[in-house]
């Protein structure tokens, strides 16, 4: 289970409410993460495979979030936290910076760098915050420069940007990359959709993780 409270004490109109608010917040976040291990782990120890059920928990790399989660122990009961490394202000979206500012600040604060990931991005926002998939950047600008990560407005992250972005990652030891969201990606072939077809768009057989 993925537990994605966008956001514990805060709003997208005012911020952060106060202290208490958001304390709060988190304690209940808190209780609901300890509860599921509870029932996760009861589970497993009745199951014939004795598999361990996924816990994990998405947050934004302010800062102050991994704090707050650092300070309540929330990683002893997550077994990843993905950093949702996108949907910045701006003309980049999700800039390699930005990935790695947030990497070396969640790791700086002390959460266990072996369950952090870093979210990237497949699809693109222009500066009204509108955001196209990257199926769609390549079916309408298609073909694209390798390294280029804006086209008509559109901030996205190129395949070289995630490369070099997973290459960060490994180097950094972290527990891997997340993805929003697989569907996004492009098509290796056609798929016929009532009286549409959704024609391919991967450039080359080797662009897609659907491979």
């Amino acid at each position: 289970v993925d537990y994605n409270w966008e956001y514990p004490g805060y709003s997208f109109s005012s911020g952060y409410s106060d202290t208490d608010v958001v304390d709060k917040d988190y304690q209940g976040l808190l209780s609901l993460l300890k509860e599921t291990r509870a029932v996760f782990d009861e589970y497993s120890k009745d199951a014939t495979s004795g598999r361990r059920l996924e816990i994990t928990l998405a947050y934004y790399p302010d800062g102050r979030q991994e704090n707050l989660f650092k300070t309540l122990n929330a990683h002893k009961y997550a077994d990843f936290m993905h950093m949702m490394t996108y949907d910045q202000h701006g003309a980049q979206h999700s800039s390699y910076a930005f990935a790695e500012k947030s990497v070396d600040q969640g790791i700086e604060i002390g959460l266990p760098a072996a369950k952090l990931t870093l979210g990237v991005p497949f699809y693109g926002r222009d500066g009204r915050g509108e955001w196209t998939t990257y199926e769609d950047i390549l079916h309408k600008h298609s073909p694209l420069k390798p390294g280029v990560d804006i086209v008509n407005n559109i901030g996205f992250n190129s395949v070289e940007t995630i490369v070099k972005k997973s290459i960060m990652a490994l180097e950094k030891g972290i527990g891997g990359l997340m993805i929003w969201e697989i569907g996004q990606d492009c098509r290796l072939k056609p798929v016929p959709r009532e009286d549409t077809t959704h024609q391919r768009t991967c450039q080359k057989d080797s662009d897609s993780l659907l491979v």
